[in-house]
């Protein structure tokens, strides 16, 4: 694959993360489309990333280049970047803390969708000034 296939395979995949957290929400659950939302950010992130071809394999790989790269050294707003991180914060909670991810309420995770449908959109119109993907 060469790098614009693999940004649009990524935007593919976080299109599908959004999905899923909308469909979550409907079903009336707060912790999953947090998750699913901080997914979304992160196959946008990547895609991003692939554009630019600073290849991370790892969560941690992904947030320090994209904020180098896609930040930094380009033009995406760094205001909406940072929901990156905030996101990966609330989705370790959903995923992995066994008392407080039942704690998160309806509003939190449609801020949290929101949120991700913004950085997706974002990276979309990153993305398309450079290739019209």
């Amino acid at each position: 694959m060469n790098n614009g296939e693999t940004a649009r395979t990524e935007m593919r995949r976080a299109r599908s993360f959004l999905e899923y957290a909308d469909d979550d929400l409907d079903a009336g659950r707060w912790a999953r489309p947090i998750s699913s939302s901080y997914y979304a950010t992160f196959h946008a992130a990547k895609a991003v990333l692939a554009w630019i071809t600073a290849a991370a394999k790892t969560h941690g790989g992904v947030k320090r280049l994209f904020s180098r790269h896609a930040v930094k050294d380009s033009d995406f707003p760094s205001d909406v970047a940072g929901t990156l991180g905030r996101l990966e914060q609330m989705r370790l909670t959903a995923d992995y803390d066994a008392v407080e991810w039942e704690t998160f309420t309806g509003k939190q995770a449609r801020d949290a969708v929101k949120e991700a449908r913004s950085f997706v959109e974002e990276a979309e119109k990153w993305l398309q000034r450079r290739e019209g993907l």
